[in-house]
């Protein structure tokens, strides 16, 4: 409910917005569907609440990383230099919460995404290369999620595209699908820019 209402007003707004402005359009695209996922009830998971604590214990020196962008409860950083990086994947591969080591990987030289979330654990058993540590010195914290539900849904690649035009005349019926690489070089071919090599040809979107 808090996240379709936020999105009702900012929908609002950019309607009045281009009913006001007949030179624009609104478009709405996303990438990505969600469909229905095995209903859990989860009533509390691990977070890290004090990312430059957790990072300071697994050797990185502040200043040698920056967060990136990750969709919680996981963690995505990006380590600076060589040795630093090195010293991080040590630790993690030496971390294990539960006994179970940490998920994580490495997707570029220096780029980290970390599996927490571990869910309804009573008590949290945490170790570092085989000694115990609790979790507030890794900035951890055994999160209570209140609505009881999970963090992550089932994305399946079948996203949307909503286009408000109040001027259109005609709208393509005869479609019903639109490949999301279509997007971009119609978008450009609005704009009379012509698209790099690499993209399709661009087509009239509806």
């Amino acid at each position: 409910d808090f996240t379709m209402s936020k999105f009702d007003r900012f929908l609002d707004r950019l309607v009045h917005f281009v009913d006001r402005n007949r030179d624009y359009a609104l478009w709405i695209v996303t990438s990505m569907g969600q469909a229905a996922t095995t209903a859990e009830i989860i009533e509390s998971q691990l977070y890290v609440t004090d990312l430059p604590r957790f990072m300071a214990r697994m050797g990185v020196a502040d200043g040698a990383w920056e967060e990136r962008p990750a969709m919680a409860p996981k963690i995505s950083v990006f380590v600076r230099d060589r040795a630093s990086a090195d010293r991080f994947r040590e630790n993690l591969r030496n971390l294990a919460i539960q006994h179970t080591p940490l998920a994580f990987d490495e997707r570029e030289q220096g780029f980290f995404s970390l599996a927490f979330g571990q869910k309804n654990l009573s008590e949290v058993t945490v170790t570092l290369a085989g000694a115990p540590i609790p979790i507030e010195e890794l900035g951890l914290s055994n999160t209570r999620i209140e609505d009881l539900t999970g963090s992550n849904a089932y994305h399946i690649p079948a996203g949307s595209l909503l286009i408000y035009d109040p001027t259109a005349q005609k709208i393509d019926a005869t479609r019903t699908q639109i490949d999301t690489i279509e997007i971009a070089p119609a978008i450009l071919r609005n704009f009379g820019i012509a698209p790099p090599s690499y993209m399709r040809p661009a087509k009239a979107l509806p």
